[in-house]
Formats: C-alpha cells, sequence, structure tokens
C-alpha cells in the first residue's frame, strides 16, 4: 500500500492575477497528463482569490509526475512574480502517517502579500485523526 500523507496547498493572489496564473497553468503538459486542472478549488474573497487543494491519503513523492505537476503551481507563481512583480503568498502542509511527520512552507512575496497570508490560514484547514484510549476520556463530574 506504501506510505500516505493528508497535503494541503493554498495560493492567494489578487483575483485578475489567479485568472492569469491558473490560465497558464491548465497549458502545462504535466498538468495536462494527469488532469490537475480540476483538482483544484477556488474562494474568491473581496479582490483576492485563494486556490486550494486538499488531499487525504495519498502518494506524496517529488518523484510522481502528479506530484509534480501540483507543485509546478508555485513554481509557475515564483515565475510570474519575477517577471510581473505581482504579490502572492502560498502556504504547503504534509502530514504523513508519523506523528512527527509534518512539514509546512509558508511563503508570501516581499511586496504587498501580507494580508494574503491571514486569508490563506482561513482558506487552508487540516484535519487531523487523534485516537486515544481510556486516559482521554474524562471522568463525570
Amino acid at each position: 500500500m506504501g506510505y500516505r500523507s493528508d497535503v494541503n496547498i493554498a495560493h492567494a493572489m489578487s483575483t485578475e492575477h489567479a485568472v492569469e496564473v491558473f490560465a497558464a497553468y491548465t497549458l502545462l503538459p504535466e498538468v495536462q497528463s494527469f488532469g490537475l486542472a480540476t483538482k483544484w478549488s477556488f474562494d474568491l474573497r473581496h479582490d483576492m482569490t485563494v486556490i486550494w487543494i486538499a488531499m487525504e491519503s495519498v502518494k506524496w513523492y517529488d518523484s510522481y509526475g502528479d506530484v509534480q505537476g501540483l507543485l509546478a503551481m508555485e513554481t509557475l507563481l515564483e515565475e510570474f512574480e519575477a517577471e510581473r512583480e505581482f504579490p502572492y503568498a502560498s502556504v504547503f502542509l504534509r502530514v504523513g502517517e508519523e506523528t512527527a511527520d509534518i512539514e509546512e512552507q509558508t511563503y508570501a512575496s516581499a511586496e504587498g502579500a501580507d494580508n494574503f497570508i491571514d486569508h490563506l490560514r482561513d482558506s487552508l484547514q487540516v484535519r487531523t485523526t487523534i485516537e486515544c484510549g481510556l486516559e482521554c476520556t474524562e471522568e463525570p463530574t
């Protein structure tokens, strides 16, 4: 079966830029090969858009083509930021099967993206299941 993780990725930017970036993203060969454009969701908030994806119990290895396609969104955003200097923010969170196996990356472009981080935190929710035995139950008072 293999090692599985829960993965959440979110990117926030102006709605105008989101339309442009996502149009370019859909043209990438690795995105088309795995049908990844349809996996993303969109939250419109005022003048910003959050593009996000939440996956449970997936095999997340950098060598997998679908993983490379999902991570290509961040690469594309970096290129757009360098060329067009528009602000954006990103959050990546992977929670593995082991308790200590948590990977989190947060990025806000240097100028004007600080407000995006707060919106990302609101949009990106991580669900974890905690199993506990009798020591977790409270005694009735």
